[in-house]
């Protein structure tokens, strides 16, 4: 499946069956980031009965579903655990600590809080 350049949102393809599916999972993953917030970013391992369109910033060193997905944005959808590739820049606020982040790639721990 081919994928959109700058946010990896999965492209419909010719004769596709079941678009909706892909055209529904790409209008979550966009609504998740407008505005984008989480609710923690140091939890290492799923929560265990997430809500339908939580969102967590992932750690070092998750497990579960989020082990390999350090940095990126954990986004439950109708149960199922998607993951967004931050960009440069992108700010979120989170909730626990009700602060800023800005993902700054090649900082020690990628997030870095905003003053």
């Amino acid at each position: 499946m081919s994928t959109t350049p700058l946010l990896g949102i999965t492209e419909l393809e010719a004769n596709q069956a079941q678009p909706e599916v892909v055209i529904n999972e790409a209008l979550r993953k966009l609504e998740a980031m407008s505005p984008l917030q989480a609710h923690d970013k140091d939890l290492t391992a799923p929560p265990g009965s997430p809500a339908d369109g939580d969102r967590y910033i992932v750690p070092a060193g998750a497990t579960g579903d989020w082990i390999d997905h350090t940095n990126r944005i954990a986004l439950n959808i109708n149960g199922i655990w998607h993951f967004l590739e931050p960009i440069a820049g992108w700010v979120c606020y989170v909730e626990d600590e009700d602060l800023y982040y800005q993902f700054t790639p090649g900082s020690p721990t990628g997030w870095v809080a905003m003053p």
